[in-house]
């Protein structure tokens, strides 16, 4: 206002900074926060002084082909282009502009390839003797996210004592908040309680030292390592529980 007042040129919105505006006010959980925190790394990285009326059609192409240039693949700079465009949105409700470069672009994403095992290599998971604790563990685990119809591994680890009720696990999912309601069959009855915790359902969280980002990490590292040892499959860098139940419902 002052400058205005004064005849100076008034500064132009600094993109950058409204997206951490828009990324705050979204009240987003710790994961999506992290992944609008590393797109503004990439755009200070590109073009740290882009502003909504520098973003136009043709930077978003150049970016695009800046990012491909690093070695980037597509759904990754999807994810980058998906929160521009919000902040966008979230400026456009704000009266902050009335730019949008998106009326016309089509954002490109490839299909990601399915990682599930079939009926036959699930038995051979199951069925498998392993020689150490770890590897037998990272197994029974994921045999029970699987008997639990595809539970995220994090609502896994938190999980209460008290969110089993009647033969059945009650709980919300962390990500979305919708209520599930799963019948605990024996086979995951027998897992729960091999790892048996005490304040949470599982033994892994009563700790105070547990990360649950370097837990899901190991146990998709050793997953891996376990399951190509023993020639299930090749070349799988996770295993995830929802596209498995999926493909062996297809199956029967």
């Amino acid at each position: 206002l002052k400058e205005i007042i004064n005849g100076g040129k008034v500064a132009e919105k600094n993109f950058i900074e409204y997206m951490q505006m828009c990324a705050d006010s979204k009240n987003l959980k710790a994961g999506t926060k992290r992944v609008y925190d590393v797109t503004i790394i990439r755009i200070r990285n590109y073009d740290a002084k882009c502003t909504f009326e520098t973003i136009t059609k043709d930077w978003l192409d150049k970016f695009v082909k800046h990012e491909y240039e690093r070695g980037r693949m597509p759904n990754g700079v999807h994810i980058d282009l998906r929160n521009i465009k919000a902040t966008f949105n979230w400026a456009i409700d704000n009266e902050i502009t009335t730019l949008f470069p998106f009326r016309k672009y089509v954002l490109a994403h490839e299909e990601t390839r399915k990682r599930c095992l079939s009926i036959e290599q699930m038995r051979q998971l199951r069925d498998a003797e392993f020689h150490t604790n770890p590897q037998r563990e990272s197994r029974d685990l994921f045999m029970l996210g699987f008997y639990l119809i595809g539970i995220n591994i994090s609502d896994l680890i938190d999980l209460k004592p008290t969110d089993v009720r009647g033969g059945r696990i009650c709980y919300k999912r962390n990500k979305t908040g919708r209520l599930y309601d799963i019948k605990v069959e024996p086979e995951a009855l027998e897992i729960i309680k091999r790892y048996k915790g005490k304040k949470y359902l599982l033994k892994y969280k009563d700790s105070s030292k547990f990360n649950i980002k370097h837990f899901e990490s190991n146990l998709n590292f050793r997953l891996k390592r376990l399951v190509n040892s023993e020639n299930i499959v090749k070349n799988r860098c996770s295993l995830i529980f929802p596209p498995t139940i999926i493909a062996i419902r297809g199956q029967r």
